[in-house]
């Protein structure tokens, strides 16, 4: 407070008075005694009058920035239509910058984006441009000395999802022409789930877990693991952690052969070079297929590509290889490099 004398009627306000730290002894973070320097602002006649307490203990702090992941704070109860679920709000961007005195840095225990869902939902829906709030420990809000990022705008999705039952199934790729409209024998565990997702998503046949490349398919029974994780945009009810997948290849048979590097041929991209390619022998390479057609074929029945572009090197180098056999009914197993010798034409 400051006690002011005047000797005519004229109303003095804060205003009109300039109450100054003199920091002019402050050279970094701790506690200083500063100097309180009282003027006045305004040419009002008045005198102020001085007082018992000439200083102010002040700490003066060290201003950094930190980087805090963001946690969404609902204001009521997400409610959804009977037969749909509300799936964990997605927030954008997932953290914030936050400037300000490292002691009220580490007072933060979170910064929360507030949603309003006082609302049901019906779909799908986005909020944008969210309140953000920093938060100590308590739930009390930090303001002062605390200041986020200019410019962020924090904005949420929650997904609505319709609930369903799932038959299982699994995608087969690069497939022969002979597989294409006869699939390979298969089974899953689980085979069937009961899954919220999308309502777009929601397949008229079997809902693919996971996809299966001839690549990997040898004699036998071929067992594969696909996790739930690794999946996005649905949630299983129950304890559905991943999927086993064994495709049953019996009645199949493997042979390998030398393909030589005479049945190698280049695919030249629009930046290739212009030069001579001459590639090396693949040896071992495995063929697939039913036991009484692998048993006809030879090393005549296998060819190979190779891409060369602007960064395949000149001289020697280990490039990747596509094998291919000539028949609709095998497949080659594996994938495969050969040494190929560019030279400048």
């Amino acid at each position: 407070d400051v006690t002011v004398e005047s000797r005519k009627y004229e109303p003095v306000t804060e205003e009109d008075i300039r109450a100054e730290l003199m920091v002019g002894s402050v050279n970094g973070a701790g506690d200083y005694d500063l100097e309180i320097r009282v003027s006045k602002r305004s040419g009002k006649e008045f005198e102020i009058i001085p007082t018992s307490k000439r200083t102010e203990r002040v700490y003066f702090d060290t201003v950094k920035e930190r980087t805090f992941e963001l946690t969404p704070q609902l204001l009521g109860e997400v409610q959804v239509p009977e037969g749909y679920y509300a799936d964990t709000v997605r927030l954008l961007p997932k953290t914030v910058r936050v400037y300000g005195a490292v002691t009220e840095l580490n007072r933060i225990s979170q910064i929360a984006a507030q949603i309003d869902v006082s609302e049901p939902l019906t779909e799908t829906t986005e909020f944008p441009e969210l309140p953000i709030l920093c938060m100590n420990e308590f739930g009390d809000i930090l303001g002062m000395y605390l200041t986020i990022e200019d410019g962020t705008a924090v904005s949420a999705t929650i997904p609505v999802w319709k609930q369903a039952n799932l038959q299982t199934g699994v995608e087969f790729r690069q497939a022969h022409v002979n597989y294409l409209n006869h699939p390979l024998p298969y089974k899953i565990t689980p085979a069937s789930v009961r899954a919220a997702l999308p309502e777009s998503s929601i397949p008229a046949d079997r809902f693919s877990v996971g996809a299966v490349s001839f690549q990997e398919l040898s004699p036998g029974a071929n067992r594969f693991t696909f996790s739930v994780g690794e999946q996005t945009d649905i949630h299983y009810f129950g304890n559905v952690t991943q999927f086993a997948v064994e495709v049953d290849m019996s009645g199949m048979a493997e042979v390998s052969f030398t393909l030589p590097g005479t049945g190698i041929s280049a695919v030249a991209g629009e930046d290739a070079p212009a030069a001579a390619a001459a590639f090396g022998n693949v040896a071992r390479v495995r063929v697939v297929g039913p036991e009484a057609v692998v048993k006809e074929l030879s090393p005549e029945s296998l060819s190979g590509e190779v891409a060369i572009t602007a960064e395949t090197p000149a001289g020697s180098s280990v490039q990747p290889v596509t094998v291919r056999v000539a028949r609709d009914d095998c497949w080659i197993f594996g994938a495969y490099e050969t040494t190929v010798v560019l030279t400048e034409e």
